[in-house]
């Protein structure tokens, strides 16, 4: 038994040597962003914010269980609804004794995974803070877009006849809290996934641009609040109407997102104490949900279609529920388009650079 397990680590090791030769080239973008990330940390000269740090760790580790859950119920479902073996129960432990024991798979993953924890780390210490390297300046030209391009019209007003209910405002809410979850179950297949090499490079490349670019480089070129804090920043009572509205919604159902909102500004008006990250333009929620549409498309139409329906939710919900300007969306689905092809052909290029004895 020691010999087994020497040598099952050995091939794991060599397994995990060749997924990092394989993805070094993400691995380096996301290394560069760590770096700038420590720069701009450095430069607002404040310390690094650990709780980031150990919430990001702590969701990351409370996610993996229900995706282990999911993964096995949805494995359970196919065999018994498509493949119907004549012992189910004993194929479905077969199965995923092979995916245990599968040290390609198990590698990858790992990789993937660290590569994940570093990018989203830096990724949040940047965001954090957004508000001291470029304070808001923005939210009035967004403002004025958005009536611009609604023809003098509030969007938020558009939307009130179909979202402006309490039911509505609730299920809008939880769509938009289930985010986060989608991403993070987006990652795990992503990283655990040895299907389609090249859909599983774009997906990581594309994903990192998208939070690099979208979620740290543009939003400290257009620093913005959002409209949920107009008031606060002394432009105006446009959106008061809007805020009232979800006020009174959460008197019959819950509107977390106020809860939430008010965190952050409390965060951010008492020197960013605790967790912090106020950056309306351009939307993550809409960029990365586009993103994982157009990847969904490839891996099926039906999923695709029904990312893009989710997307569109995040989309409206986004605006209903005040946390970003019309146009924070538009821009955010443009780079999450632009991520997927991006990434496609970086993807490309990566396969051709990478060693042939780096390829399983």
């Amino acid at each position: 038994m020691p010999a087994y397990l020497l040598g099952h680590a050995g091939g794991l090791m060599l397994e995990i040597r060749r997924a990092a030769r394989q993805f070094r080239f993400v691995a380096l973008l996301v290394a560069a962003h760590a770096a700038a990330a420590a720069f701009v940390v450095a430069q607002s000269g404040l310390p690094t914010n650990v709780a980031l740090l150990e919430s990001g760790l702590d969701l990351s580790a409370w996610v993996f269980v229900p995706f282990l859950l999911f993964f096995v119920v949805w494995r359970a479902v196919r065999l018994i609804a498509v493949e119907r073996p004549p012992r189910p129960l004993t194929r479905l432990v077969e199965d995923l004794a092979l995916i245990v024991g599968d040290r390609r798979r198990l590698a990858e993953g790992l990789v993937v995974t660290l590569i994940y924890l570093v990018l989203m780390a830096s990724f949040a210490q940047i965001k954090h803070h957004v508000p001291l390297v470029a304070p808001f300046a923005w939210d009035k030209t967004f403002f004025e877009l958005d009536h611009l391009l609604f023809l003098g019209h509030d969007p938020w007003r558009l939307l009130w006849p179909l979202l402006g209910s309490a039911e509505a405002t609730f299920l809008v809410n939880l769509c938009y809290n289930l985010w986060l979850f989608v991403v993070y179950f987006w990652m795990l297949a992503a990283a655990f996934s040895v299907s389609d090499r090249e859909r599983k490079l774009a997906f990581l490349f594309g994903f990192a641009l998208i939070w690099i670019v979208g979620g740290n480089v543009l939003a400290i070129a257009f620093s913005s609040a959002g409209p949920v804090y107009y008031e606060r920043l002394g432009l105006g009572t446009a959106y008061v109407e809007l805020m009232d509205g979800l006020a009174a919604s959460d008197r019959i159902y819950p509107v977390w997102a106020l809860g939430v909102q008010e965190t952050l500004w409390n965060s951010y008006a008492h020197g960013m104490a605790g967790p912090s990250g106020i950056s309306a333009m351009p939307s993550m929620h809409n960029a990365s949900t586009v993103f994982l549409a157009a990847c969904a498309r490839t891996v099926h139409p039906r999923l695709g279609r029904i990312m893009a329906g989710f997307a569109v939710v995040i989309l409206l919900g986004s605006i209903h529920l005040g946390w970003h300007y019309a146009v924070d969306g538009i821009l955010g689905a443009a780079i999450g388009v632009a991520g997927w092809w991006i990434g496609r052909a970086l993807a490309r290029a990566s396969i051709r650079a990478t060693p042939r004895n780096a390829e399983r």
